[in-house]
């Protein structure tokens, strides 16, 4: 260190150390000689010197500093605050990791491109929705499609499961869970031809054990037990403890004198494509969503849940702060005003809620459920999160969100005498 470094330092650090902050603040930004990291370092780690300097560095500006004072603090979680605001998500998610903010720190992985870190802290915190979305980023199809499955998304589990390659190692579990999947979804034959892939002619063995057993199932569930009869008579033959086969067995003699029912089945293009792509349309309906491509809007979809709402219920309450964006795809919704008149009628393809997505502030009015609903619907919070890990999808959103927010300024004011 030169002398010239030397009497900067003095100088700054005298300022501080008698309390001139403003004068410590002009003193350090007006430097030529970046003194930073020399000042955190002649601390020792003294709690009172970092303190002040992590209130001159957040003064100046210079957040990453800021948050280099709190880390030497051990003040984690503001540590990776000021990360955040220096624009370092990496940094940031370690710092969140280490403070056990564990959902902030997932969203700064997926932000720094760190999608694998970010799948397992959703995992750990049970939000397999969201742990799916960040392993298929990942590339890690089958942990996403195992993911999702669990979250209730077949749509999108299903496709990721059967691009499992035969030569990776979880590709029998992939093939297991995807018959599983194409079978709820009323697709049993297709869930059939999956299993037998994973089976793909060989002996039976703890390795695919349990895909014979889910053929013996689907068969069975099929009333077709002259098929699971058949399944169930190898596992027994190779193992006759093996889970319920024993059992299985006896209720297939039992019943095989029942015949099949018909069942129409859905085929895979339809349930790949037709739902997902009604729901789209429906998004892109509102002027809010009109700027984002079909991709990022494929990407929105996906962040949405599906629920079912029943009669009478209140959705959103006028005067209490409201969380979700509701997307009525089936039925009808009531909104009333404060004295309980009923100010509209909602149906199918009708938005509400959707000032939830920006602002936090309470409802102006009251929706109920006039009849059962089908609704999609986005927390606030999710949606923050979508926006901060698709930089792209942000831009458009928010470009189109300013636009749709001056025509209505607009329009009110020509409504105004």
């Amino acid at each position: 260190m030169n002398s010239h470094d030397a009497d900067e330092l003095r100088i700054t650090e005298s300022h501080l150390a008698a309390n001139r902050l403003d004068a410590a603040i002009d003193h350090y930004s007006k430097s030529r000689t970046d003194l930073g990291y020399l000042l955190i370092e002649r601390t020792g780690r003294e709690k009172e010197r970092l303190g002040k300097l992590a209130t001159m560095f957040y003064k100046a500006r210079h957040f990453r500093l800021v948050a280099e004072c709190f880390e030497q603090l051990t003040d984690y979680a503001r540590s990776g605050q000021m990360y955040e605001k220096a624009g370092d998500p990496a940094n940031a998610a370690e710092m969140y990791w280490r403070a056990k903010v564990f959902a902030r720190a997932a969203i700064c992985y997926e932000a720094s491109g760190s999608f694998t870190k970010a799948g397992e802290l959703w995992l750990r915190l049970d939000n397999k929705l969201k742990a799916g979305m960040a392993f298929e980023r990942a590339g890690e199809i089958f942990r996403a499609g195992e993911c999702l499955l669990a979250a209730g998304r077949s749509d999108r589990a299903i496709p990721l499961l059967q691009k499992v390659p035969p030569e990776d190692f979880s590709f029998r579990s992939a093939c297991l869970l995807a018959a599983r999947g194409l079978h709820e979804a009323q697709m049993s034959g297709l869930a059939i031809r999956r299993l037998q892939m994973g089976i793909n002619n060989a002996p039976i063995e703890e390795g695919n054990a349990d895909l014979f057993l889910e053929l013996a199932v689907i068969y069975m569930d099929g009333q077709d037990f002259a098929a699971a009869t058949l399944a169930l008579e190898q596992l027994a033959s190779w193992n006759l403890s093996y889970k319920d086969v024993a059992t299985r067995l006896k209720t297939c003699v039992s019943g095989g004198s029942k015949k099949p029912p018909s069942r129409p089945e859905v085929t895979q293009e339809e349930f790949d494509n037709d739902r997902v792509r009604a729901g789209i349309g429906v998004l892109q309906q509102h002027p809010l969503l009109a700027g984002l491509n079909l991709p990022q809007m494929r990407v929105l979809y996906d962040a949405f849940d599906r629920q079912r709402i029943p009669k009478g219920e209140v959705l959103i309450e006028a005067g209490s702060p409201n969380h979700k964006l509701y997307v009525l795809i089936q039925g009808t919704a009531s909104v009333h005003s404060n004295h309980g008149d009923v100010l509209a009628e909602l149906g199918a393809g009708s938005w509400f809620g959707e000032m939830a997505l920006v602002d936090d502030g309470p409802a102006s009015a009251k929706v109920r459920s006039a009849t059962a609903l089908a609704v999609l619907s986005i927390e606030h919070d999710d949606f923050s999160h979508l926006l901060e890990t698709h930089p792209n999808l942000a831009a458009g959103f928010y470009r189109h969100f300013a636009g749709e927010l001056a025509r209505r300024l607009r329009a009110a004011n020509e409504r105004q005498p």
